[in-house]
């Protein structure tokens, strides 16, 4: 074998490493990666985050995504329920409006809180008392101002053991003398109190960013704005083993964001070369599979599939999740994201009731050309029966 060989197969051995150690974070979407991202920050001195300012090409707007199916905050109205059920008078209306403020995450920001207090026109006090009722619905948390004080609180509710550990998310001079295994504990809890149904997910941010201009298809990822870096100049450590164990974990996140970005940088190119006529002419998307990705960049299926998930473009045509642009067959430029919400709508129409038959002959005035066992399959994916058969 010879150097060039050699030096190939140890490249291809760290990349398979480094991905088998970093599902989490390949999967992420990029409002999940920040927040792992500020977790790492604040408890490893070696780790450092700079988040760069992104341009506003990569927020978006609920109304943006009208054409997805729209995410259903359930845990909302249990929480609404419980309220009911327990508060009374004033601090009922607070705790309501509490939970009307929350974000996709189930976080709540001051400032919401501040708007509660000027509306109510009462002291901070009852707020506080409200706020802290919704913390303790089961499962507890919603209502939380951040991903630190939601950690606190799983620890004083599940792990009373570990009650130590809180003053690390508290007090940052205490990092030097943290065990190793309470950031190994603090990376298992859970970042956020809202178990969101990823498939129905609207986020605030998207991944990645394709424009046109003069028939010109550029792109960028969110990503590129989150730059990682090790800080050799972090405060001493007078633990040999637990300051060789922290730098060891900055340097791993950041190869493992690195590669994470260069990933994401190459199915995002590969996906504008093949769909380059559905952006410019409105064309149906070209055959392209998850292992057409995979047999291009040596990856295996399974960690193209982790990249996609829950991930979205923003577009000239609209926000997509980067599933939509792979494709086996161009049938039709309508993603399946817009497929379902049609068939949704129809399924939910008050005065008539459709039969799978029925979808079938409507979506083909759409210029949708699915079989009726599809329509039967999406119906089911919906979670929506079918009332009336032909």
């Amino acid at each position: 074998m010879n150097l060039d060989q050699r030096i190939e197969n140890r490249t291809s051995l760290n990349l398979y490493v480094l991905l088998k150690d970093n599902v989490e974070l390949l999967q992420q979407n990029v409002g999940e990666i920040e927040q792992e991202l500020e977790v790492e920050q604040k408890l490893n001195p070696f780790f450092k985050l700079k988040a760069l300012k992104p341009p506003r090409k990569f927020f978006v707007n609920k109304e943006d995504f009208s054409h997805l199916l729209a995410y259903n905050p359930s845990y909302k109205e249990d929480l609404i329920r419980v309220i009911d059920e327990e508060l009374s008078a004033v601090e009922k209306d607070i705790a309501k409006e509490i939970v009307y403020s929350l974000d996709e995450k189930g976080f709540i920001s001051e400032e919401a809180l501040n708007q509660i207090k000027e509306y109510f026109n009462v002291d901070w006090g009852l707020v506080e008392d409200a706020r802290a009722f919704v913390m303790e619905i089961e499962p507890i948390g919603y209502g939380s101002l951040n991903t630190f004080e939601y950690m606190e609180l799983q620890i004083r509710a599940y792990y009373k053991d570990k009650k130590d550990y809180i003053k690390y998310l508290k007090d940052p001079s205490s990092i030097k003398n943290m065990p190793k295994e309470a950031l190994e504990f603090f990376s298992k809890l859970k970042k956020s109190p809202a178990g969101v149904d990823k498939s129905n997910y609207i986020p605030s941010k998207v991944d990645a960013a394709i424009e046109i201009d003069q028939r010109e298809i550029s792109y960028d990822i969110y990503d590129n704005y989150l730059e990682c870096n090790i800080d050799d100049t972090a405060l001493d450590i007078e633990d040999k083993t637990l300051r060789t164990y922290l730098k060891q974990r900055a340097r791993n996140y950041v190869e493992a964001i690195n590669l994470r970005k260069r990933l994401l940088k190459d199915i995002i190119r590969l996906i504008v070369e093949k769909q380059k006529d559905f952006f410019l002419e409105d064309k149906p998307l070209k055959s392209l599979l998850l292992k057409d990705i995979s047999n291009t960049f040596g990856m295996s299926i399974s960690t193209v599939s982790r990249l996609l998930n829950s991930k979205y473009a923003k577009t000239p045509k609209g926000i997509f999740r980067l599933r939509s642009f792979l494709s086996r067959e161009s049938v039709s430029y309508k993603s399946q994201d817009e497929i379902l919400s049609l068939i949704k709508k129809l399924i939910q129409n008050e005065e008539t009731v459709y039969t799978d038959k029925d979808i079938e002959e409507i979506l083909r005035n759409y210029g949708i050309n699915i079989s009726r066992r599809t329509v039967a399959k999406y119906r089911t994916k919906l979670g929506i029966a079918n009332s009336k058969k032909r």
